[in-house]
């Protein structure tokens, strides 16, 4: 299922990062010259995206579950049909014993 490979994809993703902002927090305590900010606010942007996207399948995968068909419900309702299709077949073979037809 692609959702769930992208699920697996997104989270090892946001654990990089915030490996990743861990260690440049650090470093913006050291640095005199701001540097590692904008690669920890671009991070921290990142985060954000990617919670979001990872929020969103999570919802879809519940949403997925949800729609699941039930074999006893569907059983049932195709069984519904039986009676037709065994009109529509008596019909068939009465029709084929019939004078040929131009249809």
């Amino acid at each position: 299922m692609e959702l769930r490979a992208e699920e697996r994809e997104r989270e090892k993703e946001l654990r990089g990062w915030q490996v990743e902002i861990r260690q440049l927090a650090g470093e913006v305590a050291k640095a005199k010259d701001g540097s590692p900010m904008a690669r920890l606010a671009e991070l921290q942007q990142r985060m954000a995206s990617g919670e979001e996207r990872l929020r969103a399948i999570c919802s879809e995968l519940d949403a997925a579950k949800n729609r699941r068909l039930d074999p006893d419900k569907a059983k049932l309702a195709l069984s519904a049909f039986d009676p037709l299709w065994g009109a529509f077949v008596t019909s068939k073979l009465t029709m084929s014993t019939c004078a040929p037809c131009s249809w």
